[in-house]
């Protein structure tokens, strides 16, 4: 596992690999100020396991 930018964990295996849920745990222990990045990294992990497509849109 590592973290993307925004310090959202970040699995291989695309949007299965990881549960929305899993990506909101810890989010009281942030900074509001970071709050915004890790709802839209929820949000693009729903958008991807619903479009059937890989989070990382594709790259290897």
């Amino acid at each position: 596992m590592s973290q993307d930018g925004s310090g959202t964990r970040v699995e291989a295996g695309g949007p299965d690999a990881v549960a929305p849920a899993d990506l909101l745990a810890d989010l009281d222990d942030l900074p509001v100020s970071e709050h915004v990045a890790r709802f839209e990294a929820v949000h693009d992990t729903l958008r991807a396991r619903l479009a059937g497509e890989p989070a990382d849109g594709g790259a290897a």
